[in-house]
């Protein structure tokens, strides 16, 4: 099977399960790549809320507790 890459900038769509399950199974698949900005940890937290609201964080920031 080949796999193409695509890349997707933004996407706004309504929350509800069908789409949540759709995703789901994208991601299972290896079909779907959530892309990671950095990992922070909670003292953190603030820092890195102000740069999500800044606009210019490509990815998802994630909030790691040990």
């Amino acid at each position: 099977m080949s796999r193409a890459i695509v890349f997707v900038q933004a996407v706004r769509a309504t929350r509800n399960a069908e789409q949540l399950g759709a995703l789901a199974a994208l991601f299972e698949k290896y079909l779907l790549r959530i892309e990671t900005a950095r990992e922070v940890a909670p003292a953190d937290a603030a820092e890195a809320h102000r740069e999500i609201e800044t606009g210019h964080v490509r990815g998802k920031v994630v909030l790691t507790v040990d």
